[in-house]
């Protein structure tokens, strides 16, 4: 008998809010920027980021996001009042960027599956 199945997440309806949250430090500017062009570009989905991100000049780096003076209207920014309309979480850091995400959301709300990539270096 496997020790693992091959299950695959099935959406009932397509995701269309990604929630994705990087651990503090340069390190992981780069492969945060390239999954926020996936996400709007190649998904073309929304992609919600902390304030705090929008501000930095390593995204309005990335002309694929950032033109005219502006990001791309796919790219938003993450407040409280948005909790309820997010579909998915990304955590891009370790356990105290995990640890973090779960702070923001105490009460139920309606994202079921998030994932934790743990980029330590």
């Amino acid at each position: 008998m496997p020790l693992h199945d091959n299950n695959v997440l099935v959406w009932q309806e397509r995701p269309s809010n990604i929630l994705v949250i990087k651990r503090p430090g340069e390190s992981i500017h780069k492969p945060f920027a390239h999954l926020i062009n996936y996400i709007i570009n190649v998904w073309n989905l929304n992609a919600y980021v902390e304030d705090s991100e929008l501000t930095q000049e390593y995204l309005k780096n990335m002309k694929e996001i950032f033109s005219n003076q502006k990001f791309d209207p796919r790219i938003k920014k993450f407040t409280p009042k948005d909790k309820s309309i997010i579909d998915l979480i990304v955590s891009l850091g370790g356990d105290g960027t995990l640890i973090y995400v779960s702070s923001l959301f105490q009460v139920i709300f309606k994202c079921k599956y998030w994932t934790c990539l743990n980029l330590i270096q």
